[in-house]
């Protein structure tokens, strides 16, 4: 089955720096299959013989704790679970210009009723679907793309990892 795997803050910021082409070799390695990177900012797609999302998870981040001896959070997809979510057109109805930015969340555990404070007007969070949140901002003086984040890892946890929406779609593209 083909999954994809999102690893968090690696490459950010010129931290946590790992190069595409060793991961791709440490997961080919742990046993994945057709292992494809996606950009630098920790995107994996590759096959797995069997397994759920959480004990992939598991085996990625045991395998990259042992060969960057730190703790990197994984958030695995299935590819017919970024299909799905695709076809539910979570952004249906936005007007997007080019202040605005599409971030999908993606959480290590389902959102259990997360009671949702009064958000700054530059953020909205247009929907949670289990272990997804699905955000848009609009960029301005008082609210970039770290400031959303803060607020996202403050209100769902630090075990987190978001994306922009078109690179969710490329993974998608990619995957086929």
């Amino acid at each position: 089955m083909k999954y994809a795997a999102f690893l968090r803050g690696v490459n950010v910021g010129g931290h946590a720096l790992v190069k595409m082409t060793d991961l791709k070799a440490l997961l080919e390695r742990a046993g994945f299959a057709d292992v494809q990177t996606v950009i630098a900012s920790g995107n994996v797609i590759f096959d797995a013989r069997s397994g759920d999302d959480q004990s992939i998870e598991r085996k990625i981040e045991a395998t990259l704790k042992k060969k960057y001896k730190r703790d990197v959070a994984v958030m695995v997809r299935s590819i017919d679970e970024l299909r799905a979510m695709e076809r539910s057109q979570p952004f249906k109805g936005i007007k997007v210009d080019k202040n605005t930015r599409l971030y999908v969340t993606f959480l290590s555990d389902k959102s259990l009723g997360v009671k949702l404070p009064e958000l700054p007007k530059d953020l909205r969070i247009v929907r949670i679907r289990e272990k997804d949140v699905f955000a848009v901002l609009e960029i301005s003086p008082r609210m970039k793309t770290t400031d959303s984040m803060n607020i996202i890892a403050k209100l769902f946890g630090s075990r987190i990892t978001t994306r922009n929406w078109n690179t969710v779609q490329r993974i998608l593209k990619m995957a086929k």
